[in-house]
This record gives C-alpha cells, structure tokens and sequence, in this order.
C-alpha cells in the first residue's frame, strides 16, 4: 500500500492557520475603525454646533469634507460587516443625523450669507430588491460631486434607516420612488443619469 503524501495536509493547515489569521487581522482593522468612526462622529457634532454659533464665518467645506470621509469609513465598514450588522446600523443612524444637521447649516448659510452652492439630497436602498438602480445612482452622484467639487453638496438617505428624522424628510420631499433626489425644493424619481442631471444641478459640460 502506497503511503499518502503529508504535503496536501501540510498545505491546507498552513492555509487554515493564514485564513485565521488574516481573518484576525480585518476584524481588529473594523474593530478599530468603528472605535475611530464613535470618536470622530462625535467630533463633527461638536464642529457642527460650533459652526452654526458664526454660519457666515464658518467655511462649511471643510466640515463637509471631514463628513465624506466618515462617509466612506462607514461604508467600508458596511462592506465588510454587512449592511445588517447591527454596530453598522447604530452608526449609520447617527451619521445621517449629522448629515441632515449639516444639510440645515449648509442651507443657512446660502440664505443668510454670501455664497452659491447646489444641494443634493438622495434617498437610496442598499436592498436591490426595493431598488435596482440605486447603486447605479450613487455611482452617478460619486461622479458629478467629484467633477464640480466645492459647487456641489450631496447628502444620501437610507430609507430603511429606522431614523424619524430621515422618515420625516423622506414625508416633506414626497420621495415616493427610489432612487429619489431633492435638488433645492424640486423631487425627481427614478434613475436619473449625468446628462440629464447636470442641467438640473445647473451645471453642464464645460
């Protein structure tokens, strides 16, 4: 009888092992990256308040790019994690009331102060049963905001986000189709592309 070779078992416990290990590794990254997101959601509330004390002194960039960031922390963590997992959940719920907070001093300041600017508002579902294109439509968004940059402030909604804020501007901007944007007052439904969005956005090719 042929004695079996040990180097396949050999190799698959070397792979076990660097499976576990690796596995350690990202749970210990997500670990600390929501310990990082608690501190620095917490930071921009703090800033927020502060901003709205001076609104016509206050640059709201800078804030909002400190917000993107935490944005796509948070969708990292979303993707590792998983949409469901409830830490993702509890902090999504709090990072869109500083969205909608600073949505709040960002038009402020357009009203009060000098300054021109175009605010998006996007309601979307991770659920590709509730909507197909919404990912295609945060990819549109993802473009244009990069492409007019300081022109152009986005903020994106969650509707399945157990958050009465986010419900009540869902109710105040009649979204009653996703994806939905909110450009100033106006309601638009359904899948929107770049081209017949930069129009509306009063932006068009350069």
């Amino acid at each position: 009888m042929k004695k079996r070779s040990s180097i396949p078992r050999i190799i698959f416990l070397i792979g076990m092992l660097f499976g576990g290990y690796t596995s350690d590794l990202k749970l210990s990254k997500v670990t600390d990256l929501q310990d990082d997101l608690r501190i620095e959601t917490m930071a921009l509330e703090l800033q927020s308040i502060i901003a709205s004390e001076s609104i016509c002194d206050t640059n709201p960039d800078a804030l909002e790019k400190e917000l993107q960031d935490v944005g796509s922390k948070l969708e990292y963590m979303e993707n590792q994690l998983g949409f469901d997992n409830k830490n993702v959940r509890r902090l999504k719920e709090y990072y869109s009331l500083l969205e909608i907070r600073h949505w709040l001093l960002n038009t402020q300041r357009l009203e009060r102060c000098s300054g021109k600017k175009t605010i998006v508002l996007y309601f979307y579902s991770n659920d590709v049963k509730k909507c197909s294109t919404c990912k295609e439509q945060g990819f549109v968004l993802d473009y244009l905001k990069k492409k007019y940059d300081t022109n152009l402030s986005i903020y994106s909604f969650d509707i399945d986000a157990q958050n009465s804020a986010v419900q009540t501007l869902r109710s105040r901007f009649r979204i009653t189709e996703i994806p939905g944007i909110v450009i100033g007052s106006q309601t638009y439904v359904g899948f929107k592309d770049r081209f017949e969005l930069e129009p509306l956005l009063g932006q068009g090719e350069e």
